[in-house]
C-alpha cells in the first residue's frame, strides 16, 4: 500500500468508524465508543508512559511534544496536560477534522495534515518529546523506517523518542499466499472484500524485525535507552516499545547548525 492508498484507507475510517479504527476493542465497533471513555484512555496511557519514562531516568523538558499518527487526538489531548505545546500529525483529512473538533486546549494543541513520507513540515531539533503508538504498525515498513529517521531528525538534542512497532511472525515475513494476494490485487477490490467480510474496512497489520529497527536507530544518530516487549492481540506477533535519545555524537545534531 503506497502513501496515497494509505491516506485513502484511513480517511475512510475517519468517515465511518474513527474511534474503533484507532482502538479496535471488542464491542466498540459500529461507533459504540463513548467519547469521554475514549479520551480518558489516552489520559491513562500518557500518564503511565511518562511515569515509566521517569523510572528509566529519562528527564523530559515539558515544552514541545509531537503525537505522530494522532487520529482524532486521543493522545495529543492527553499530552497537553504535561507540555506547553503539542502537535498532532495524521495522514487522514477526516481524522484531522475530528481532532480539531474535539480539541479542548485551543492554540496549545495544533493539528497538521501530513500526506508525505517525511516530516519536512518540522525543522530539525524541534521536539522535546516524540510519541507514536499503534500507528506505525499500519504503515508499510519502507515508510515506517523512514518516519523513524525523521523522528530522530526533529528530536531535540536532549529530547526523548518513544514509539511502538510490532515484529511480524516468521511465517508472515516469508510472505503468505494472503500477502501475495494483497500485493497483486488492487486496493479498491480488497476494500470491497473487507467490507463484505468484516462489515467495514479493517486495519492492516505490518511489522519490522526488532534487529532492523535497532540498527536503523543507531545508524541515524539514536541511542537506545530501553526496549519493552508488550502483549500483542494478533496471534504470533510481538510488539515492542522503543525508548530512544539522540546519541551525543549524533550526525543529525550537526545538520541543524
Amino acid at each position: 500500500m503506497n502513501i496515497n492508498e494509505l491516506q485513502t484507507h484511513w480517511n475512510e475510517f475517519g468517515k465511518t468508524d474513527p474511534l474503533y479504527a484507532i482502538l479496535t476493542y471488542v464491542g466498540k465497533e459500529g461507533n459504540q465508543w463513548d467519547l469521554d471513555e475514549f479520551f480518558s484512555s489516552g489520559d491513562e496511557e500518557v500518564g503511565r508512559l511518562l511515569e515509566y519514562s521517569s523510572g528509566l531516568g529519562l528527564k523530559i523538558c515539558p515544552t514541545q511534544a509531537l503525537d505522530f499518527g494522532c487520529g482524532v487526538g486521543r493522545l495529543s489531548q492527553a499530552l497537553c496536560n504535561y507540555f506547553e505545546h503539542v502537535c498532532g500529525v495524521d495522514i487522514a483529512p477526516s481524522m484531522i477534522e475530528l481532532a480539531k473538533k474535539h480539541n479542548r486546549y485551543g492554540e496549545k494543541c495544533t493539528y497538521y495534515l501530513n500526506a508525505t513520507d517525511d516530516l519536512g513540515l518540522f525543522a530539525s531539533n524541534t521536539f522535546n518529546f516524540v510519541y507514536s503508538n499503534i500507528s506505525l504498525q499500519h504503515i508499510a515498513p519502507n515508510y515506517s523506517m523512514k518516519y523513524i529517521c525523521e523522528f530522530l531528525r526533529i528530536l531535540s538534542p536532549d529530547g526523548v523518542l518513544v514509539f511502538q512497532l510490532p515484529e511480524s511472525p516468521v511465517a508472515v515475513r516469508k510472505r503468505s499466499m494472503r500477502q501475495v494476494i494483497k500485493i497483486t490485487i488492487p486496493e479498491g477490490l480488497l476494500n470491497m472484500y473487507r467490507r463484505l467480510r468484516y462489515g467495514g474496512l479493517k486495519p492492516i497489520m505490518l511489522g519490522v524485525r526488532k534487529e532492523s529497527v535497532l540498527t536503523l536507530i543507531e545508524e541515524h544518530g539514536g541511542s537506545i535507552v530501553h526496549v519493552e516487549k508488550e502483549p500483542m492481540a494478533e496471534a504470533g506477533w510481538s510488539s515492542y516499545i522503543y525508548f530512544v535519545r539522540k546519541a551525543r555524537q549524533s550526525p543529525l545534531m550537526g545538520l541543524a547548525k
